[in-house]
């Protein structure tokens, strides 16, 4: 409720948050979330015309856009107050992820030249980005966007909200269908000032989201389908960053 409540200020669509009971006394403890209802349609490009897929991509970005500009202390989970987070820098962050590598390896053959792609991209990422930690959603995916008349409506499901590189958040959303020319539409409209250094920043956090998806499927969920998608989608998106 209270990211809910951050993001909404921040311009973005968001459901308004009527009532709620979320303090915990035990982990088995229910909590819940009275939203108001907002009509719309989940976000699937794919199935867009293509001027309505433009306007709509283009306005999911522009909004997220609005979010990233509320800065935080730190990056990833966030404390109580919404204004710090749990590491220090970006690079404290993005170091935490890379035992997903040596995971990764244990479980996957995988070509020792893409082992040294993926090590080159943990070292870019840390260091490429210097700014505050922003807010982000943390789940910007289509299922998770609400769109009518050509734009978004609402963002829903904000519990996985973090601080991070806003490059992040635009990855997860790329992640999923890896479409270049969606990600070229999403990108006119959050307009970054940064260009082409924040689309491969975009590029490079998808090549280690999937890293972490390839680990969360295989060992948390066992389940090696849909960790082999993942790996798929890694060596997809190293040949994508080779070539910017």
């Amino acid at each position: 409720p209270a990211v809910q409540g951050r993001a909404r200020a921040a311009g973005i669509e968001a459901p308004m948050v009527l009532a709620h009971g979320v303090e915990q006394i035990d982990a088995e403890d229910w909590v819940w979330i009275v939203e108001e209802y907002i009509q719309g349609d989940h976000f699937l490009p794919g199935e867009l015309e293509e001027d309505c897929r433009r306007a709509t991509t283009a306005d999911v970005g522009r909004q997220l856009r609005l979010l990233h500009a509320v800065e935080v202390d730190g990056f990833w989970r966030l404390e109580a107050d919404l204004n710090s987070a749990q590491y220090a820098t970006c690079r404290d962050w993005i170091d935490s992820q890379r035992p997903n590598l040596e995971t990764a390896t244990e479980i996957f053959t995988i070509d020792s030249s893409h082992i040294r792609q993926i090590t080159e991209v943990f070292d870019e990422v840390g260091s490429s980005y210097s700014g505050k930690g922003r807010l982000c959603h943390g789940d910007y995916s289509s299922d998770n966007l609400l769109v009518r008349d050509n734009r978004l409506v609402a963002a829903i499901d904000w519990e996985n909200a973090v601080a991070c590189d806003p490059a992040y958040d635009v990855a997860y959303w790329y992640h999923w269908d890896s479409n270049e020319q969606w990600l070229e539409e999403f990108l006119v409209g959050y307009d970054s000032p940064d260009g082409d250094a924040f689309r491969r920043r975009t590029i490079a956090h998808s090549v280690l989201l999937s890293l972490g998806f390839v680990v969360w499927y295989a060992v948390d969920q066992s389940d090696r389908q849909s960790a082999e998608d993942s790996l798929r989608s890694l060596r997809r998106n190293l040949a994508v960053l080779k070539r910017s």
